[in-house]
């Protein structure tokens, strides 16, 4: 498998999986994410290393060099190729290209559903825990507050400041959306 920046050949393939992986409530539109007219997000397709056309996997990325973290935003396998190893594979070469950031990953309550608890375990199994500094977490989702938890790989410490390093990650993702719920995000920051 290769892993490369999505390219304007792959933005139906790469458009089809993000919507097909995630409910609307959790989603922003897809042009905005895929085609980067949000913050400076990174796309990424995962392509088999013999078959320069198809999309297997997508990663969304939001970079915070300056907190040294980078935010997971999305990762999602085509319907067709998930449990065989390809989200996984995706994921640890993010990891590796991220060198010296954090890595943060939203996610669902592992509770809620059958679908998040899959998901959790993934996470698990590559190294990833709830953020211990993050308490309630919701994202501000186009239909209103998405609840969530903020997940980590990270070989540091939790950030000095936590409550400070959630403040300019948060209305860093979110910008104006963030507005109606920074205090609540802040609210449940368990600090040092």
């Amino acid at each position: 498998m290769q892993t490369t920046i999505l390219e304007p050949r792959h933005l139906d393939q790469a458009r089809a999986i993000y919507l097909a992986a995630f409910p609307p409530d959790e989603r922003l539109p897809a042009a905005d994410v895929l085609e980067h007219r949000l913050l400076d997000r990174q796309v990424l397709v995962a392509r088999e290393d013999d078959d320069d056309d198809t999309v297997l996997a997508i990663a969304v990325l939001v970079p915070h060099r300056e907190l040294g973290a980078d935010l997971l935003e999305y990762l999602a396998v085509d319907p067709r190729r998930r449990s065989g190893g390809v989200g996984g594979a995706l994921l640890e070469d993010v990891v590796r290209a991220a060198r010296d950031r954090d890595i943060l990953a939203e996610l669902e309550q592992p509770d809620s559903s059958p679908d998040a608890a899959r998901r959790a375990g993934f996470y698990r199994r590559h190294a990833f825990a709830p953020a211990p500094w993050q308490g309630d977490y919701v994202m501000p989702g186009p239909r209103g507050a998405v609840p969530l938890q903020l997940w980590h790989r990270s070989e540091r410490p939790s950030p000095a400041d936590p409550r400070a390093f959630m403040e300019r990650f948060y209305t860093r993702t979110y910008g104006a959306r963030a507005d109606a719920h920074l205090a609540t995000v802040l609210a449940a920051v368990r600090q040092g």
